[in-house]
């Protein structure tokens, strides 16, 4: 029986960790094939959030809730005290470690595998396309791979099932950026770019468009390296994401979200509940963290429209205190602000544009007249797009071109169900294209960290089998 032939797009935590479960299970043979692209310091497993080279860069979530399989909680509290006993549960570690962990059950899985029935191989080349088989004469439909995808070298992989597992992906040519060209070498759109980050000079004086958890690792790794010069921070709202707690609770205190039909509410109403909640819970994380257990169902309870309300006017106020950083990051960020090192403005950019040395951008903060600030840099920390037509990807264009995928009714990520099966541009469910991650958020809100998607990581799995099965 030839083995089913699964590509999985992108090498990042999700996908990984996809690769991991296809090859742990002993039902299905499986040619597992991860696509992912030859970049200077990403390494399988990595991703753009756990290939970091700098220490300062940690965990957004304390040691003992990163594991990354679901069915073992201390998983990952175990591995980092094989490696160093004195690590505590409530330690927010470096990113690049938990990197290493991910790297580490990868390739364990991958020498573990049972001889002649798994195999596992890497492709370092970017996918472009995905052309479909779409031969109805072949009565049957699991006797030859139906989807093919092609590769920047114009060659093609065959494949059974194949998975976007893409990550975070970038945006195009931002319109904030107004007159400065995007190759101006005072902008770097690319905020992972470490090569144009090194070249920022100690006392430039720097913009960083986003206040949310990218410009606060921008700043942290400007710190590290030696950066004296002013740096400010500007979005439209001007709010960094709040801090865990120095001990935060390893085990949430949980409360009664069923009593009053909760899973129901709208938007604002729901917003308003977790906020009396909070109130009565020890601390307001407390309140959010119970709100997880429920997430999802009361995301799917909810109306199109509550959905778009949702994202377009709750959603900052929701991730700054969902996505938080660790107390000894949130610490050094305050110590910024207050020494005067590190301004936010809260307010719109109406210009932009090249002045001699400089660049000259004009903010129009709320409630005062716009000002126009010379900065030595600018950096995009704007984070991640989830807007299909504003996604920089050649692939997602074209599999958008094709009909393979189609944008979500609210505007965010792609149409697909909760499971990962895409729903392509004529409404039909397609049970060889599967996404798992940040394309799923639209459907599952909560779809970007660890928590999240190592569970997804094991259902698709189990899924991907059914498929074969």
């Amino acid at each position: 029986m030839q083995p089913f032939k699964v590509i999985i797009i992108g090498g990042g935590f999700s996908g990984a960790m996809t690769a991991y479960h296809l090859l742990r299970q002993d039902k299905v043979a499986c040619a597992i094939t991860i696509v992912e692209p030859k970049k200077p310091g990403l390494s399988l497993g990595l991703g753009l959030a756990y290939s970091t080279t700098c220490d300062e860069h940690l965990l957004n979530v304390s040691a003992a809730g990163m594991s990354a399989l679901a069915d073992q909680p201390d998983h990952f509290l175990n591995y980092a005290r094989s490696k160093d006993p004195a690590v505590k549960a409530e330690d927010f570690l470096p990113r690049k470690f938990f990197g290493q962990y991910v790297q580490e059950l990868l390739n364990s899985a991958i020498a573990e595998a049972k001889v002649d029935f798994h195999s596992f191989s890497l492709v370092q080349q970017s996918a472009l396309d995905i052309e479909e088989d779409d031969d109805d004469d072949d009565e049957d439909e699991t006797s030859k791979p139906r989807l093919k995808v092609r590769l920047d070298n114009e060659q093609f992989l065959e494949a059974d099932i194949v998975v976007l597992a893409l990550g975070n992906l970038s945006g195009k040519q931002p319109a904030w950026i107004d007159k400065l060209p995007m190759t101006s070498a005072h902008y770097i759109h690319n905020p992972w770019n470490t090569e144009a980050i090194e070249t920022i000079d100690s006392n430039d004086s720097v913009l960083l468009v986003g206040t949310g958890l990218t410009a606060v690792d921008k700043i942290i790794e400007l710190k590290a390296r030696g950066h004296v010069g002013s740096i400010t921070a500007a979005s439209r709202h001007g709010l960094l994401p709040r801090r865990h707690l120095d001990l935060p609770a390893l085990h949430p205190q949980q409360l009664n979200w069923e009593e009053r039909d909760e899973i129901k509410l709208s938007a604002l109403s729901a917003l308003k509940f977790v906020r009396q909640q909070s109130a009565q819970a020890v601390n307001w994380q407390a309140g959010v963290d119970s709100f997880r257990s429920i997430t999802q169902r009361w995301w799917s309870n909810l109306a199109l429209g509550e959905k778009r309300n949702f994202m377009r006017h709750l959603q900052t106020y929701w991730d700054i205190h969902r996505h938080r950083m660790a107390p000894s990051i949130a610490a050094k960020i305050e110590s910024y602000q207050k020494s005067g090192q590190l301004r936010l403005l809260s307010g719109g950019i109406k210009q932009m544009q090249q002045s001699k040395t400089k660049v000259a951008v004009t903010i129009k903060e709320r409630y005062s007249q716009a000002q126009t600030i010379l900065f030595d840099r600018v950096i995009n920390c704007t984070g991640p797009q989830s807007k299909l037509k504003a996604i920089d990807s050649q692939l997602m264009a074209n599999l958008h071109k094709r009909g393979l995928i189609a944008p979500d009714p609210t505007g965010a990520g792609i149409n697909c169900l909760p499971s990962g099966e895409i729903i392509d541009g004529s409404g039909k469910t397609n049970k060889r294209l599967f996404a798992i991650g940040p394309l799923l958020k639209a459907v599952l809100l909560e779809s970007v960290a660890v928590p999240e998607l190592k569970g997804q990581a094991q259902a698709l799995a189990l899924l991907i089998c059914s498929a074969k099965l």
